[in-house]
C-alpha cells in the first residue's frame, strides 16, 4: 500500500469515528456504553475501515498478509531486550504525561473507576492484549509500513506516530501516545516485524492494568483522592527529567543491541538518518484534512472542558 492510501485510510478511520458517535448519540445509547463495549467499538472503528483497504490490495498484488505486514518471527533474546526497552522508555512517557498534566486531566485516571467495575480477566484481555494488537496491525501494520516503502529516513517514523498520538482525540494521550509511536515504529525498524512492537504495547498496556487493579486492592482510595497539586507535579516533572535523560539515552543503547540481534543494524540507522527534502512524498490532501479535524477536536475539548 502507497503512503496517500495510507492517508486515505487514517482520514477514513477519522470520519467513521465521529459518524459511529454521532449515530450512537442520536440512538440515545452513546451515554450507556459500558467499558467493554466502549473498547469493543473504539477498536472496530480502525480495524474495519482498516480490512477494507487491505482486502482489495491484497487481491491485486497478489500479496500474502506476512509480506505487506511484516509478521516475521523475532529471537527470544530480541524479546527480552524488548521489555528492557519498553522499561527505560517509560520515564519519557510518564514525564509527558505529567507536562500535559498541568494543562488538561489525565484521561486514564478519570475513566480509572469505570476500569475496575470491569472483571480483571476481561480488561487485561480487552486493555492488555485486544486492543494492542488491533492498534498494532493498523498503525505499524500497514500505516507505518506503507510510509516506509514510500521513503526511508526518520519522517515515516514521526509521521505514523503523530496520526497514532492523533487517533486518541485528547491532548493527554494524543501527547504520550506520540512518544510511545515514535518507540514502536524504530522497534519495527530494528526488527523488522510487528510483533516486536505488538509485545511491546501488550506488556506497556498490560501492566498499566496489572498496576491499577492492584493498586486499587492494597489502597482502595488511591483512584477517588484528589490529585496532586501544580507543585507537587512540578518536582515530580524534575525528578522524571532526569530520569528519563537517563533512560532514554539507555534505551537507544537496547535498540540498537535489538537491530543487531536481528541482523538489521543498517536498517535501523537508515530510519535515524532523516531526509528532510523527501517528507512532502509522505504528504497528502486526506493526511492534512484528518490532521486539522483531530487538531481542532482536541482544540475545542480543551476549550469546553
Amino acid at each position: 500500500m502507497k503512503a496517500k492510501n495510507a492517508n486515505r485510510l487514517f482520514l477514513t478511520i477519522i470520519i467513521v469515528h465521529f459518524i459511529s458517535i454521532f449515530a450512537l448519540f442520536a440512538i440515545g445509547v452513546l451515554d450507556s456504553l459500558g467499558m467493554v463495549s466502549n473498547s469493543l467499538v473504539s477498536e472496530g472503528i480502525i480495524v474495519i475501515p482498516t480490512l477494507f483497504f487491505m482486502i482489495p490490495y491484497c487481491v491485486s498484488c497478489k500479496s500474502g498478509i506476512n509480506r505487506i505486514i511484516g509478521f516475521h518471527r523475532i529471537k527470544v533474546s530480541t524479546a527480552f531486550f524488548i521489555v528492557l526497552f519498553m522499561m527505560l522508555l517509560s520515564p519519557l512517557i510518564t514525564l509527558v504525561n505529567a507536562v500535559t498534566m498541568l494543562y488538561t486531566d489525565n484521561t486514564v485516571a478519570e475513566m480509572t473507576p469505570e476500569i475496575l467495575n470491569v472483571p480483571f480477566p476481561l480488561m487485561l484481555l480487552l486493555i492488555g492484549v485486544f486492543a494492542p494488537v488491533c492498534e498494532e496491525f493498523v498503525f505499524r501494520g500497514i500505516i507505518f509500513h506503507s510510509y516506509r516503502r514510500t521513503q526511508a529516513g526518520i519522517w515515516p517514523v514521526i509521521l505514523s506516530a503523530l496520526l497514532f498520538g492523533l487517533m486518541h482525540l485528547n491532548l493527554n494521550q494524543s501527547a504520550y501516545a506520540f512518544v510511545i509511536g515514535i518507540g514502536l515504529a524504530l522497534l519495527v525498524d530494528a526488527t523488522g516485524s510487528i510483533w516486536s512492537s505488538v509485545l511491546f504495547h501488550v506488556v506497556f498496556n498490560s501492566s498499566e492494568v496489572i498496576l491499577m487493579y492492584v493498586a486499587d486492592s492494597m489502597m482502595p482510595d488511591v483512584f477517588t483522592s484528589s490529585i496532586a497539586s501544580n507543585d507537587d507535579m512540578m518536582i515530580m516533572i524534575a525528578v522524571y527529567m532526569v530520569l528519563a535523560l537517563i533512560s532514554t539515552a539507555l534505551a537507544g543503547c537496547v535498540l540498537v543491541r535489538i537491530a543487531k540481534n536481528e541482523n538489521r543494524e543498517p536498517m535501523l540507522a537508515v530510519s535515524i538518518k532523516g531526509n528532510i527534502k523527501g517528507q512532502a512524498h509522505l504528504v497528502s490532501v486526506p493526511l492534512v484534512i484528518s490532521v486539522v479535524i483531530c487538531v481542532i477536536y482536541i482544540c475545542l475539548l480543551q476549550i469546553i472542558a
